[in-house]
């Protein structure tokens, strides 16, 4: 996984305000806070129902309303944010396109007990479970 292929899904360098060429770079820019139209145009580029992307990253709504309205948001939201194009992004790399993965990370999957992969990403624990199954897909280990 590179880290300019998650750059794209928030509408490169130039929406992001930041240059993203290592984890190291997405490690300053989240803790400094992702800009509010990057955050957009992922919700755009993901072409979901915004209630499921706010579900997936355990936002409430009044959340989400104060800070797409102002410039950044802050730190634990963009750790989120990121969490949530990191998977996808692993998603299309590993299942070979973003119709693909999109469509992958809304089905109830048995080895999440029927849970979406999803649904799962709005903790840390759950988001390493659904980045330890994308790696067992990855490697040809059904899951």
């Amino acid at each position: 996984m590179h880290a300019e292929a998650i750059a794209q899904l928030f509408g490169g360098e130039q929406a992001l305000e930041a240059r993203i060429h290592s984890f190291e770079d997405w490690d300053r820019l989240i803790r400094k806070g992702l800009p509010t139209q990057a955050v957009r145009t992922l919700v755009q580029t993901l072409d979901m129902q915004r209630s499921v992307v706010l579900d997936a990253l355990g936002m409430p709504r009044s959340t989400w309303s104060r800070r797409i309205h102002g410039k950044r948001f802050g730190a634990e939201e963009s750790d989120r944010v990121y969490r949530l194009a990191y998977i996808v992004a692993r998603a299309e790399e590993v299942l070979g396109s973003r119709d693909k993965a999109l469509r992958w990370l809304v089905r109830p999957n048995r080895a999440l007990h029927g849970d979406t992969p999803l649904s799962r990403i709005e903790t840390e624990a759950g988001y390493e479970t659904v980045k330890a199954l994308l790696g067992r897909l990855d490697h040809g280990v059904y899951s």
